[in-house]
């Protein structure tokens, strides 16, 4: 009989090949101590260290007591389980051990080796990249995931992010000597699926887009996460990564082009009814540009906040807040024109710019937005206020403050 289990992406042990147990969060306390126990299963594992593993240090009672119930119940686990029948934990001098007896292979073991094996072969360029790969195709996700709240896990966690990210490092500066960037790029899409708020992933990412001369590709893959980014914290991407995005646009912007093509790259593809939902910083020029012509062309532009908080004022639980902004951001792409443009401005704002309107016709907007956001999201304890004013026009911006942008 020989185990193999994975604790990359989910946690699954499986017997010759099949399926057979994996984790299951009724259990968590067993499973907890089952994963620790794994990880170390090459020593005896005193009872003082599981004690704070498994949570009993501190507590009323003897911990030792504690500790064998829950080795009783994990023993009982596994025995329960479709695992052929074995001693799969033992104790030895008032010590706990996974049976050294049981074939084990743990790809977090290998994923490590393989790591080990390229970096040792550094002077081989085809060797090293046949073990990259190697430890590239044993990662699956994050270590461990849905025990990321035990402190120990999330220690191996970024360990293994850190190992996972030189192995994609050392790949691409390979592929980029051998001048081979195709299977980097599927890489690194299959790398962003598993963790998708990697930002050290999109700018490998994008690096190897624009290495392959794809800078409009690169520009939209920077384009998606800075809205996922927006979107789920409200801030924006790192300085590095901008200078990324500056150097994509100095890309384009030496590339000529007709017209024609010009027309079709600025087309919306999937223009679709409703408002139009854009970046905080796209919003930001194009509200400046609409400040500059206001002042000469005298057209009504009002600026509408919708601001998300629970009834005291104050930050919602994450779930509401979420499920919310969600709902609020449906709302407003619903209940407005096409010519209208908003954007989210924090993690609990969104802000539009309402075109052609006088004050009264924007409380009517605003009564229309609250209306198809409360048939989308109906909860009491959060609170949906607004603020609506008039655009400044240029000429009435107070001294001081700098009008820019690109284009600007």
């Amino acid at each position: 009989m020989k185990l193999h289990i994975e604790m990359f992406g989910e946690f699954t042990i499986y017997v010759d090949g099949e399926k057979n147990f994996q984790y299951e969060g009724r259990t968590r306390k067993l499973w907890n101590l089952l994963q620790y126990l794994l990880v170390n299963r090459n020593r005896p594992v005193p009872q003082a260290e599981l004690f704070s593993i498994a949570h009993l240090d501190g507590k009323k009672g003897k911990p030792e007591n504690s500790l064998k119930n829950l080795i009783y119940r994990l023993r009982g686990l596994l025995e329960e389980s479709d695992l052929p029948k074995e001693d799969y934990i033992l104790c030895r001098r008032g010590a706990y051990q996974w049976n050294p007896e049981i074939s084990v292979i743990l790809d977090i073991e290998v994923f490590e080796q393989e790591y080990r094996e390229a970096m040792a072969a550094a002077g081989n360029m085809e060797n090293s990249l046949v073990h990259y790969m190697a430890a590239l195709e044993q990662y699956h996700g994050v270590f461990l995931p849905k025990s990321q709240d035990e402190e120990w896990v999330r220690e191996y966690s970024a360990h293994y992010q850190k190992l996972f990210f030189n192995c994609m490092k050392e790949a691409y500066n390979i592929f980029s000597q051998k001048k081979d960037l195709g299977f980097m790029e599927q890489l690194c899409r299959r790398s962003i699926e598993m963790q998708p708020q990697s930002e050290e992933l999109y700018q490998l990412y994008i690096q190897v887009l624009m290495q392959q001369n794809q800078h409009k590709q690169a520009l939209e893959v920077y384009a998606s996460y800075e809205t996922m980014l927006y979107k789920e914290s409200g801030q924006k991407p790192s300085e590095s990564l901008q200078t990324l995005y500056r150097e994509i646009i100095k890309e384009l912007n030496n590339i000529h082009a007709d017209i024609s093509t010009v027309k079709n790259d600025l087309r919306e593809a999937n223009a679709g009814n409703g408002a139009y939902y854009c970046p905080y910083d796209i919003f930001k020029n194009m509200y400046r540009l609409l400040a500059r012509s206001v002042s000469r062309t005298g057209q009504s532009v009002y600026l509408l906040l919708f601001t998300v908080s629970d009834t005291r004022g104050e930050l919602p639980t994450i779930k509401r807040l979420n499920a919310s902004m969600r709902s609020l951001q449906l709302a407003i792409g619903k209940s407005l024109r096409k010519g209208d443009v908003y954007s989210q401005y924090s993690g609990t704002q969104y802000v539009v710019m309402l075109q052609s309107i006088n004050e009264e016709n924007g409380k009517m907007v605003v009564g229309r937005i609250l209306k198809n956001y409360e048939q989308l999201y109906q909860e009491p304890k959060v609170v949906v206020n607004f603020m609506l004013e008039p655009l400044d026009p240029v000429e009435k911006i107070p001294e001081g403050i700098l009008l820019g942008g690109s284009g600007c």
